[in-house]
């Protein structure tokens, strides 16, 4: 059974990105909510995202994931990586856990 859950990232050192849960976490979709209060951009991609890979989220910025129909097994969010561009920035996320 499905349910909405939310939670917080931080990316405590600038430039060492970290998945979105330590642990697989299957979710039908996930919404990425940069904080207002981050210094900087915010980088979301895969296992290799960093400053040089995208451009990032400024705060206010919203980016949403959604597992497409086919996917049974949904998105993971141990496999989308955030890094930072400023120590202690980070995000909310809310998702639906499979």
């Amino acid at each position: 059974m499905s349910s909405f859950q939310s939670k917080k990232v931080t990316v405590a050192v600038a430039g060492v990105r970290q998945p979105l849960s330590a642990t697989p976490l299957p979710a039908t979709s996930v919404t990425i909510l940069p904080w207002d209060t981050n210094t900087g951009r915010l980088f979301v991609g895969g296992p290799t995202v960093s400053a040089a890979t995208v451009k990032g989220l400024r705060p206010g910025a919203v980016l949403g994931v959604a597992a497409d129909p086919p996917l049974v097994r949904g998105v993971d969010l141990a496999t989308i990586y955030v890094d930072a561009e400023y120590n202690a920035d980070g995000a909310d996320l809310y998702y639906v856990e499979i």
